[in-house]
């Protein structure tokens, strides 16, 4: 059962019944996407115990037509010179969005043609816990709060942020930001120029990749269950910090930017830091080789001009 209620002008809204987690697929030109998924939230627009909610209105603050280049540029003003009012093309792309739940898989698509796909949109999205999330953002932010099963995340210009997820994160930007919360799965990130900041990677299944060309890279706490299990960062010229590395292996490489490495209390780690022509130093006691299994954490970190440090990770 469905219930649609629309404000053919402003804000369009879809109410479905569901049962559980669900897979949700999103596509996104421009504009904001914010998806919830927590049970009972009982904030404004969410779905309520076993539901699911879409709401979708114009975005005023959203980047203007022309970002999508020349070619949407001139179809847009070619669009305008045909005296479409704005309000009643922002009114169009929220009607002619696609919005379809079908065997527990939420589709939403915003028009694709021209120049409804320069409209900036917001997209939210309320949904049981757990559910698995796939968004594709042109120049759109896209933001997850709750718990995820798994997203895969790709939007050209915009950032990504998600607060937690169980399963396997991908995220690609072109030049956006990318925060993530705590990732109990695989990890794989890669921008060209944004900052990654991801709080924790963590249990079992926890490793991955994650890639910068220009920004910074932040990882919070490493906690992976063996050595075998690593996380490997990479940036181009940004600084590589890592600010509680407790178990598993860490391989980090920058080629100008400064190393920190902060090691958990307690913790018996094998180091490998140098620098090419800065300075690499320890902050920690060093001992001889460890017995066979003793160690529970690997580091292997590189930068070609900055400075490398590891000390101790704040208490």
């Amino acid at each position: 059962m469905e219930h649609d209620d629309t404000d053919a002008s402003v804000v369009r809204r879809q109410d479905f019944a569901c049962e559980g987690p669900i897979d949700i697929w999103v596509e996104l030109d421009s504009g904001r996407l914010d998806i919830t998924v927590e049970d009972d939230t009982g904030k404004d627009g969410a779905a309520g115990p076993g539901g699911l909610a879409v709401r979708i209105r114009p975005d005023p603050a959203g980047r203007p037509p022309w970002t999508v280049g020349i070619g949407g540029l001139l179809t847009w003003l070619g669009e305008q010179t045909r005296a479409t009012p704005l309000g009643e093309l922002a009114a169009e792309a929220v009607r002619r969005t696609v919005i379809d739940f079908t065997g527990q898989r939420l589709t939403v698509r915003t028009p694709r043609e021209y120049p409804l796909r320069t409209v900036p949109l917001i997209i939210q999205v309320t949904a049981p816990s757990g559910s698995s999330i796939n968004a594709r953002g042109g120049s759109a932010d896209i933001a997850v709060t709750g718990v995820a099963a798994g997203l895969d995340a790709t939007t050209g210009s915009g950032h990504v942020r998600a607060q937690r997820c169980t399963g396997v994160a991908e995220v690609r930007t072109g030049s956006g930001d990318v925060r993530l919360g705590t990732v109990l799965g695989r990890l794989r990130v890669r921008t060209g120029s944004g900052r990654i900041d991801v709080t924790s990677v963590e249990g079992a299944e926890g490793s991955g990749t994650v890639q910068t060309g220009s920004g910074d890279v932040r990882l919070g706490c490493v906690n992976l269950d063996a050595v075998q299990h690593a996380v490997n960062a990479r940036t181009g010229s940004g600084d590589l910090t890592v600010v509680d590395a407790c178990a598993g292996g860490l391989e980090l490489t920058t080629g100008s930017g400064q190393l920190r490495v902060g090691i958990h209390h307690g913790v018996l780690a094998e180091l490998d830091v140098s620098s090419g022509s800065g300075r690499a130093r320890s902050d920690l006691p060093v001992g001889g080789p460890p017995a066979e299994g003793d160690v529970a954490l690997r580091v292997r970190a590189r930068t070609g001009s900055g400075d490398a440090l590891v000390t101790a990770a704040p208490s």
